[in-house]
């Protein structure tokens, strides 16, 4: 897999802690210029429910900022009736007003309704993020269940809300470093060992995104799980060396740059590209299963040869 070009790029020292194991990828940061969600959601981009009503696997978006702004999938925003959750990489143009693909991130609905969706409410973890609605659903109970949480609507916000002291104690145990640009994390599940990797093309954008990144971590290793994960560089690097191999797909972006999907050997991923630079790539281990979402049967445009660095 080639959307980062790690030539250039280092995995710094393991930080473990429990079942979680993260590894900080090391690198120069690239020259766009571009705002995050989190850092102007109600504040020049504007969210609300879609307009014709139609479904509510939709939302409407405005960027009436002056600069570009990126919203990753997962990216989970709060309010109406019920919390959505990105499900695309985007990159909005100065002026950008349409329709964006989400899940609901809950499965009841809210007393409270809002006229926007004006609350950031961090990441879904990739196995939320990546799966059809019902899939997520059934995702977002078992992460209620696992932690021990009850939400009357099964929202996964509560989840980080509820039980914000243990996301606080893991947190504890992992550091930002200089020039970092992502993780690659690893954790057991049913006894089998996993891997997410995220990576952004500057070390600020990585800054702002790490305290979400490392809860929906924290939450897929599982907050009460008796397992704990040894993993030694070996396995990082097939991890790796399998998403090279990745079968690659382009699909028609929602604004701005290239979007790519791709799948592996039992792994899943997606990068938006711009001006030539991989923006944000997400590749994750696959739970299995029919829910993930599958975007190979569009119609696909080659990847550009700027995608093939070696990882």
């Amino acid at each position: 897999m080639a959307v980062l070009n790690l030539e250039l790029n280092k995995l710094g020292k393991i930080q473990c802690h429990k079942n979680l194991a993260v590894f900080p990828v090391l690198g120069e940061s690239s020259c766009l210029d571009y705002l995050v969600l989190s850092e102007i959601l109600g504040r020049g981009v504007e969210i609300k429910e879609n307009p014709k009503g139609t479904t509510q696997n939709q939302i409407y978006v405005e960027n009436n900022t002056n600069k570009i702004v990126l919203a990753i999938s997962g990216e989970i925003v709060v309010g109406q009736t019920q919390n959505r959750n990105f499900v695309r990489n985007v990159i909005f143009d100065i002026n950008f007003k349409g329709l964006v693909p989400v899940n609901c991130a809950q499965a009841g609905h809210s007393t409270v309704n809002r006229a926007v969706f004006n609350e950031y409410g961090g990441l879904a973890p990739s196995s939320v993020s990546n799966s059809q609605q019902s899939g997520a659903w059934d995702t977002i109970a078992t992460l209620n269940s696992e932690t021990r949480v009850f939400s009357g609507t099964s929202d996964l916000k509560e989840i980080y809300e509820k039980r914000k002291e243990t996301f606080e104690e893991f947190s504890r145990n992992y550091s930002k470093l200089e020039k970092q640009l992502g993780i690659v994390a690893g954790f057991v599940r049913n006894g089998k060992k996993h891997f997410v990797l995220d990576v952004f093309d500057n070390e600020r954008t990585f800054g702002k995104y790490f305290n979400s990144l490392l809860k929906s971590y924290i939450l897929e290793s599982g907050l009460n799980s008796e397992e704990r994960i040894n993993v030694s560089n070996d396995e990082v690097e097939k991890f790796l060396n399998d998403s090279r191999k990745s079968e690659f797909k382009e699909i028609n972006p929602i604004s701005l740059g290239k979007d790519f999907k791709f799948k592996g050997n039992n792994l899943m991923g997606s990068s938006i590209v711009y001006e030539w630079t991989p923006v944000h790539t997400n590749i994750f281990s696959s739970f299995g299963g029919d829910s993930v979402r599958d975007y190979f049967h569009r119609e696909i445009d080659e990847c550009p040869t700027i995608l093939y660095r070696k990882l």
